[in-house]
Order: C-alpha cells, then sequence, then structure tokens
C-alpha cells in the first residue's frame, strides 16, 4: 500500500493514507457515469413509449426519476467532498513543517497525485459554481421562458389564419373549429349561443376593447404578466376559469363530469380540427406523454396545466406543449 507518512524525531506521529482517498475517487467516480448512463437509459426509455401506460405507470415513472435525479445528485456532491479531501491531505504536505519533520513517500506518486490535483480542483469548482448558476438563476428563468412559450402555443390556437394578429375574422374562424369539435365530441346538443361566444372572447381575448384586434405578442405578455408565480397552484386558479370557458363551446359542465373516454382516432381528429396535426404525430405523442384512459375532464386539466405550470422539468406539465411543438413535414425555418 502506498501511503505518505510524516515522521517526527524518528517515531511516526501521523500517516496519510492517500491510496485510499485514490481507489475511493476512482470508485466514486466509476459508479457515477455507470449511473448517469443508466439515468439516461430510463429516460430514455420513457421517451421511447410505444404503448401507452396508466396512469399509476406515468406517476410511478415519473417518481422514479425523480429519486434516479436525487441519488445522481448526492453522487456529485459525495465526488465534490472526496476531491476536496483528496486536495487537503496532498496540498498540505507542501507546507512548512518543523524542521525535525521527515516526509516518506514515493516521488512519482507524490508527483502525480499532487499536480493531478492541481487540475482537478479547479475543474470541480467550476463545475460546482455553474451547478450554482443554474439552480439559482437558470431554473427561475427557465420557468418564466417555458411559460412564456406555452402561452404563446394557447394564443396561436385562437389565431386562425397564423398572421400575428387575431381579429374578428380569427374569431369567427375558430369559432368554426370550435363547432366542428363540438360534433366530434358530442358534449353539447346545439352550439353556444354567440353571445356567450362572444363574451368569452370579449372578456379574455380583446384586451385592447370589446372585438378590436390584439396580436399575438400582446395577448401573451398581457397573460403572462398577470398569471405567472412560482406557485403552479395560484395559476390554476387564475387560468382554469378561461380553459372551462373555452371547452364550454363544445362541452357541457354535465358531460364533464360523466367522465367519458376520448379513443385514440377521436383523440387524433380532435388535434387535426383545432391545430391541423397530424394524426401519425398526435398518435405518437398520445403513447409517448398520455395516461391510459383519458377522458374529456382529464384534456381540460391539461389545458389548464399548458398555460399555468411553469415546471418545465414534469412531464404532466409539457403534454400538450409538446404536441403543438408539431410543424408540418414541409415547414422550414418558421417560428
Amino acid at each position: 500500500m502506498m501511503g505518505i507518512a510524516i515522521k517526527r524525531n524518528t517515531t511516526v506521529r501521523e500517516v496519510t493514507n492517500l491510496t485510499s482517498f485514490i481507489q475511493a475517487e476512482g470508485g466514486l467516480l466509476c459508479g457515477t457515469v455507470l449511473f448517469q448512463v443508466l439515468y439516461r437509459l430510463h429516460k430514455r426509455a420513457g421517451l421511447r413509449r410505444t404503448e401507452r401506460g396508466t396512469k399509476a405507470d406515468l406517476n410511478g415513472h415519473k417518481d422514479t426519476a425523480a429519486i434516479l435525479y436525487v441519488i445522481k445528485m448526492a453522487l456529485y456532491l459525495a465526488n465534490f467532498g472526496l476531491c476536496i479531501g483528496g486536495g487537503v491531505n496532498i496540498l498540505t504536505l507542501h507546507g512548512n513543517h518543523p524542521a525535525n519533520t521527515t516526509i516518506t513517500c514515493d516521488p512519482e506518486f507524490y508527483d502525480y497525485y499532487f499536480h493531478a490535483k492541481i487540475v482537478q480542483l479547479p475543474v470541480y469548482a467550476v463545475y460546482a459554481v455553474y451547478y450554482f448558476v443554474f439552480l439559482f438563476f437558470v431554473v427561475p428563468m427557465e420557468k418564466k421562458w417555458f411559460l412564456r412559450r406555452k402561452l404563446r402555443q394557447w394564443v396561436r390556437i385562437l389565431d386562425a389564419d397564423q398572421d400575428g394578429i387575431i381579429s374578428q375574422e380569427d374569431m369567427n374562424k375558430t369559432n368554426e373549429k370550435m363547432e366542428c369539435l363540438r360534433q366530434l365530441v358530442g358534449g353539447r346538443e346545439s352550439a353556444l349561443p354567440v353571445t356567450d361566444q362572444t363574451k368569452w372572447w370579449n372578456e379574455n381575448v380583446f384586451r385592447c376593447g370589446p372585438g378590436k384586434d390584439i396580436s399575438e405578442n400582446d395577448l401573451t405578455n398581457f397573460m403572462f404578466a398577470n398569471v405567472f408565480r412560482q406557485d403552479a397552484g395560484y395559476n390554476d386558479d387564475k387560468m382554469k376559469p378561461i380553459i372551462k370557458g373555452w371547452f364550454e363551446f363544445f362541452t357541457t359542465e354535465e358531460y364533464l363530469k360523466e367522465n367519458w373516454i376520448i379513443e385514440k382516432e377521436d383523440f387524433c381528429k380532435f388535434w387535426t380540427i383545432l391545430a391541423q396535426i397530424e394524426h401519425g404525430y398526435s398518435t405518437e405523442m398520445l403513447n409517448r406523454y398520455f395516461p391510459s384512459p383519458i377522458t374529456m375532464s382529464d384534456l381540460l386539466e391539461e389545458f389548464v396545466t399548458l398555460v399555468s405550470n411553469p415546471m418545465f422539468y414534469e412531464v404532466h406539465a409539457s403534454r400538450i406543449f409538446h404536441l403543438l411543438k408539431y410543424r408540418p413535414k414541409d415547414t422550414f425555418c418558421k417560428s
């Protein structure tokens, strides 16, 4: 075993076993790399899902991912701690010692470990700063960016001609889509009265005044300013009445309480009508992200989550977000 002994007056007073530190660091680092590979495979397995899972399956996968993430962070901290411990042991030997102190060690071993720590400690310090900045600065910014982007997706649904301006013509075209959804879903025997339709648009879309045009950017900024909080529950309370009012275009409260299950074909047709999303893409997203079974009431909650939940790292907060990221195959360089 290779180590370093410090002798005073020919009597060994202290022995520092650097070999054990190297073995511990190497073993932990190899274990961390292996765990990171398994973590990535677990995450990839969720994204490669071709068959729908139940709510329990999806929640179990989410809980497992959370546990694995905590373990990963613990391994990172342990690596950092061992690195500092080894560095303290080797670097302090370079300091001043009493005149009657003798240090016995293998020169090649000492030089290798000493210079390795000179390089390793700054690298780990930069990595620690990176994680600190990420957790306390990037994550809050990412939440804002994520929610703003989802709100923009919602606003684009209301802009029928996708010209960046929501007008009376867009309202009429979107209402026609809502009528098609009503006929598909069968949640209402007759269309929502025109006065109620107009009221919803004036209260929730035409913020510049009843019936007045508004740009996508202005509506997105208005909703973001009035909705965004770190607490997703607060956002839910603000946005749920808007989404429930929108769902009344093609459903009723009584229909939602019956929890009718949405079949795959109806799910795909729903998104084709609403956002011109291809059947194949809707099927892929349904299998990958949505639980089985899913009801119209569940879909309402998904829309509420779309416009209220800023937690970009939670799968359930990004289901419709991934659906609405769809672009036709002939689309190139379009935002």
